[in-house]
């Protein structure tokens, strides 16, 4: 009887045991094999936020100083720097980019990548010297381009390279710069000194135009309204006229967004890295 007594309590024993254990395999994420090395953790991985971007299936991708971090709306999946040719350039991630074919480009200070399925980076080779990418921008064709602060490369498909297109855009003892590409597919590179507009096609210098006052961040609204704020206040830019000028309906679609569906200035000049 004793004996009996024992059985009984050792399978009631190992019954809670196992209903624990099935427990706990189901509060775990699932991650698939590629993936194992990945970090899960609750927090993000640095406080220093510099991009931020959402993927086609409505996660959130965040770049900060040190580390790639991707939200799911539960936690946050943390991609590193590692020694082989699958893992992030770099652990400073600048700027994060979602184009027309939903692919994710993540560009650091030491080249940029091109985000795949199975959790690893394809790594785009760069035929310059300049590996700090600052931005990554597409046209209307498609057409993928890196900036940095010296030069500007186009990727190739083919070869998966990063090719040099331009160089010296920036005049000497410029800090701050930012780049738009507008509705008709010209590139515009605003300076500490001047607007430039180069064609996406050939990248041909079309327009140059001197600033008014020491630009600090713009902003691309409609297509052609390129809004540039400074120590002196706001200068607009249109892009189809390639004149100055601006209404006061213009600027009262930034000042009141609620009204209009619009962002306003203490917002977008946030969400630009240079300001």
């Amino acid at each position: 009887m004793k004996r009996t007594k024992v059985f009984y309590n050792v399978l009631i024993l190992l019954a809670a045991l196992l209903l624990t254990a099935c427990q706990d395999q189901k509060d775990i994420p699932e991650v698939s094999s590629s993936e194992k090395d990945l970090v899960l953790s609750d927090h993000i991985s640095n406080q220093k936020v510099k991009s931020i971007c959402e993927d086609r299936y409505g996660q959130i991708w965040i770049g900060t100083f040190r580390g790639l971090n991707k939200y799911d709306g539960n936690q946050y999946h943390q991609y590193y720097c590692v020694d082989d040719s699958l893992g992030l350039p770099d652990n400073n991630i600048t700027d994060i980019y979602r184009d027309s074919h939903n692919r994710l480009w993540v560009a650091t200070v030491n080249g940029v990548c091109l985000y795949q399925a199975n959790g690893n980076f394809n790594r785009v080779s760069i035929n310059g010297t300049n590996k700090n990418i600052e931005k990554i921008l597409e046209d209307k064709e498609g057409r993928i381009f890196f900036l940095t602060m010296t030069d500007l490369y186009q990727y190739d498909e083919n070869t998966n390279t990063a090719i040099t297109r331009l160089s010296k855009m920036v005049e000497k003892n410029c800090y701050n710069y930012s780049c738009h590409i507008d509705r008709k597919d010209v590139m515009w590179i605003v300076t500490s000194y001047s607007v430039k507009g180069y064609r996406t096609q050939d990248l041909k210098l079309i327009v140059q135009c001197p600033v008014q006052s020491y630009p600090i961040a713009s902003f691309l609204l409609d297509g052609h309204q390129l809004y540039i704020s400074g120590y002196n206040g706001m200068q607009l830019f249109d892009t189809d006229t390639r004149k100055w000028g601006g209404s006061s309906c213009s600027i009262a679609r930034l000042a009141n967004p609620q009204r209009h569906g619009q962002l306003h200035p203490s917002v977008w000049r946030k969400r630009q890295p240079s300001a």
